[in-house]
């Protein structure tokens, strides 16, 4: 019974423990080009360096929150790696039309 309890335990430390602040963001990549003040271009190519990526230009509106190294669109760099959560709830290379940030993550 005490072998039982131990490992009812344990066990219910590993789902507490995944059930973290894990946010899943729509698209992941580095920024490749600052428009200006409301919109950004992002790719997420990593690998091959012969290959060609799909870019994304992401509309930043007053809407948009930011977190982690960045509190507005001027602290971005290019080059710099971004976690971006979207409006809607198509997947990023799905979207028609306007892509707008709800929120922006960079390292």
């Amino acid at each position: 019974m005490k072998k039982i309890a131990i490992l009812f335990t344990i066990l219910s430390i590993f789902i507490i423990s995944g059930c973290g602040n894990n946010e899943e963001f729509d698209f992941q990549g580095n920024v490749l080009e600052i428009v200006d003040t409301t919109s950004i271009v992002v790719g997420g190519g990593k690998g091959d360096p012969t290959a060609t990526y799909p870019a994304y230009t992401i509309l930043v509106t007053e809407n948009t929150s930011f977190s982690g190294d960045v509190k507005k669109i001027s602290d971005l760099k290019v080059g710099q790696s971004v976690q971006i959560s979207i409006e809607g709830d198509k997947a990023i290379d799905k979207v028609e039309g306007d892509i707008t940030a709800t929120e922006i993550s960079a390292d």
